[in-house]
């Protein structure tokens, strides 16, 4: 018997590809968190609200991932983590936006209060 004639070579197999949208949507989620801190840091209302738009790109993007990569058979593992970034960034954005308004607040009504002391103690100097 010769075993070598039946042998056959399998047929090469693709390699899966990681959906677009789950990079993406990673990449959108990881700046949204981002971004937040970085409103959070310098109190800017703008820059919150970016990481509010970014999250919610992420989420988007990630839950459309996450259909592709049932259908592709990879990079599920990605799409969730763009989506659970993006809620992260979402949530958290929007939990500081009140918080960085009243800083801003605070910050502007300090400058005005350091300003008006600063012109009444030189009245009596």
């Amino acid at each position: 018997m010769d075993y070598q004639t039946n042998y056959q070579m399998p047929a090469p197999q693709q390699q899966a590809r990681v959906p677009v949208t789950a990079i993406f949507g990673l990449l959108s989620g990881i700046l949204s968190v981002l971004i937040c801190l970085a409103g959070w840091y310098f109190t800017s209302i703008v820059t919150v609200l970016a990481g509010v738009a970014l999250g919610l790109i992420g989420v988007v993007l990630g839950a459309v991932a996450m259909e592709k990569a049932e259908k592709a058979g990879c990079g599920r593992g990605i799409a969730v983590a763009g989506f659970a970034c993006g809620i992260i960034g979402t949530v958290a954005a929007l939990v500081l936006l009140p918080f960085v308004g009243v800083l801003r607040k605070v910050n502007e009504v300090t400058d005005i209060g350091s300003t008006i002391f600063d012109a009444i103690a030189g009245l009596f100097s």
